[in-house]
């Protein structure tokens, strides 16, 4: 038999046909575009809009109602600062633990010495851990695992006059013990430091116009020169660290950075300008860049915020107010903004204030009118 025909299919019924095929194809290219675009906004509005994150929380020092400096704790979503601390003759400093859960902080000297207390993120469960008890503790420097303290111990100098001797102590929150850091030492130490591993620890020797990094697990030592006397700035991951020293040309002089090798103590400079005064240096949370202040000796003009490349390259000015000095300057988890001291050195008397600095576009938006040493609360 012949093999029957299949009926045509009028044009109408097949253009129906088709357009269902194609509709779950466009459909398809539609949410594609969509997740896209959507990708691409979040991408450069997180990288290139700089709007600070809403939950984000800092901290900082400010004057009560009795004068006295306390610890207060300011969202930047704008809502009201909340002090967390009510010491009566107030606070001389503090330190917040590596994961952000509990802050360290030291009282102010009376005749008796201070003391060292510790309360949580929100400011409750506060408890004293140390009575310094005729001596001054101060400069608390968390351990990379956030068991323990360093904090300095200033006894009373012996004549009355001048400083005492300085050294530094271990400190367990947990206990209260506390121990000295070096047994044996004899100089004056100050502004201890931990590499990011917790092996290595640095200390200035301002005596001895030196940083001693010391090996925790071996107890070799290295000394670099630091005749500024400054605290060294410790990579975010690797054992390596950032310094200032003086740099001599001719009869000139300037403070630069250095690349600091805690190994053998080679030091490479890596300021790119040589009549600066270069200082508090702060790493990125990816290590590759550095931020710190910048200021011209015998210039009567304020210090500027600086970023550059890690290695000292591409170095530019965020900031550009000759009538400010600008603190030191403190990365946000993120390394879009950095968190500064500002005050105006033609009006001494007036307070200083915190202000977020854009690192991309050098935009300033005050987060406290007044207030001093700031930090991040992570």
């Amino acid at each position: 038999m012949p093999e029957a025909k299949q009926p045509l299919q009028p044009a109408a019924d097949s253009e129906r046909s088709a357009g269902r095929t194609h509709l779950p194809i466009l459909f398809f290219l539609v949410a594609a575009a969509l997740l896209l675009a959507t990708i691409l906004y979040l991408w450069y509005g997180n990288t290139t809009g700089a709007t600070p994150p809403e939950q984000a929380q800092i901290l900082y020092l400010n004057w009560d109602e009795q004068d006295a400096p306390q610890l207060y704790a300011a969202s930047l979503s704008g809502e009201p600062p909340r002090a967390l601390t009510d010491a009566g003759m107030g606070l001389a400093g503090y330190a917040v633990a590596p994961d952000g859960s509990a802050i360290a902080y030291t009282t102010n000297a009376g005749a008796g010495g201070n003391s060292v207390w510790v309360v949580d993120r929100n400011g409750g469960n506060a408890r004293q851990i140390l009575n310094c008890a005729g001596t001054v503790c101060a400069g608390l420097v968390w351990a990379p695992d956030g068991r323990r303290l360093v904090y300095e111990r200033h006894e009373p100098p012996a004549n009355g006059a001048g400083q005492g001797q300085s050294e530094l102590w271990w400190l367990e929150p947990a206990t209260g013990e506390t121990r000295p850091v070096f047994a044996a030492e004899h100089a004056s130490a100050v502004s201890a430091g931990f590499s990011a591993n917790g092996h290595w620890l640095s200390a200035v020797l301002p005596d001895e116009e030196v940083t001693r990094l010391h090996n925790l697990e071996t107890g070799d030592s290295v000394s670099i020169p630091n005749e500024v006397a400054a605290a060294p700035a410790w990579h975010p991951a690797d054992e390596r660290l950032v310094s200032a020293n003086i740099e001599y040309q001719g009869e000139q002089f300037a403070v630069h950075l250095y690349h600091v090798a805690v190994q053998d103590g080679v030091m490479t400079p890596i300021s790119d300008q040589m009549e600066t005064d270069d200082g508090s240096p702060a790493w990125s949370p990816d290590g590759r860049q550095l931020a710190f202040g910048r200021r011209i000796p015998r210039a009567h003009i304020g210090r500027q915020i600086w970023v550059m490349e890690a290695d000292g390259s591409q170095s530019r000015q965020l900031t550009s107010d000759p009538e400010s000095n600008f603190g030191p300057p403190r990365w946000s988890p993120d390394g879009r903004w950095l968190l500064v001291q500002r005050y105006l050195i033609n009006q001494p008397a007036d307070r200083p204030s915190i202000w977020l600095l854009e690192v991309d576009g050098g935009e300033l938006r005050q987060a406290a009118p007044a207030g001093f040493a700031p930090a991040w609360l992570p």
